[in-house]
Formats: C-alpha cells, structure tokens, sequence
C-alpha cells in the first residue's frame, strides 16, 4: 500500500457501502455489515502497514460501533495469520468476539462454516456446494451502487482529492 490515506478512505467507503446495503435489505430495520475476507495468494508484499491499519481501526471504532456484524476470515497463509495476530490485539473484546477465523483443515472448515452459513451457500472454492463468483462488472452495472469500474490509479486519485471531514 503505497498510500494509508487512500487505503483508509477505500475501506471506509467499503464499509459505508456495506452498511447503506444492509440498511436497505433489512427494510430500513437493521445496517450491519457482515464481512468475509477470504486470504487467499496473501503474502508479505500484500499485508497493509500496520499504522495505516491501526488508524483505520480506530475510526471504525470511533465513528462505527455496532456496525460489525460477523467478520469470517478465511484461506489464512502464514504471512495473513502473522498480521492477524498483530491487528487482534488492538481490537476491543466485542469486535473479537465477531472474528471467526475458519481453520484450513478441510473437516474443521466445513464444521465451522456450517454453524455459520446454510450450507446450500458454502463456497465450492470452500468445499461447499455453491457456485457463484462475484463479478464487479455485473454487480456495479446493475445494482443501486452503480458506478463506473476506474483503474487503481485513477481510484487512488479520487480519493487523495475527495473532500473530507477529518481530524
């Protein structure tokens, strides 16, 4: 990561997303964000700096409590599960609590997934039963989020520009 300000502001707007979603499927009810994040092909040259990252927990916690709904992690490589085991430590006990980390035993995995998900929506990459695969074309041409897909650098630019409200 080559800039912690448009990395954070990528996250934020990711969660703000995420949030504005749910709001909107739960009929105005509920606006939590439920997050995977899948590791897979994470090595060393793809773990973000941990300042960057500290910042950015600290304004989800500032600016976002209760927000998180279930956090799975998943496909840990080594590099990932040493990242983790930096970044777990400044999280407070509730947003833990919401952390699952799926083990990569493949009997484990499925056990864990099941008491989380139905099982008719587990992956096939995970050893489940469903196929799809997001598409960012498709979803950003035809959902309410609609938007142009732009390169990274031009993405990087919005965001280094973007007006905000910050300390």
């Amino acid at each position: 990561i080559d800039n912690a300000e448009a990395f954070s502001r990528a996250i934020i707007n990711a969660l703000e997303n995420c949030i504005a979603d749910a709001y909107n499927r739960s009929g105005g009810y509920m606006g939590k964000c439920n997050v995977v994040l899948d590791c897979d092909d994470v090595g060393l040259s793809k773990i973000p700096p941990i300042g960057p990252t500290k910042l950015i927990l600290k304004n989800m916690q500032d600016n976002y409590p209760d927000k998180l709904g279930t956090f799975v992690i998943t496909n840990l490589s080594g590099a990932a599960q040493m990242f983790l085991n930096l970044v777990l430590p400044l999280l407070p006990d509730v947003v833990r609590q919401k952390i699952h980390i799926i083990p990569n035993d493949e009997e484990k995995r499925m056990n864990m997934l099941k008491e989380l998900v139905h099982e008719d929506f587990i992956p096939k990459r995970l050893g489940g039963k469903d196929n799809y695969v997001f598409d960012a074309k498709q979803y950003y041409q035809v959902s309410q989020y609609r938007s142009e897909i732009i390169t990274d650098e031009a993405g990087v630019e919005y965001y280094e520009t973007m007006p905000y409200y910050g300390p």
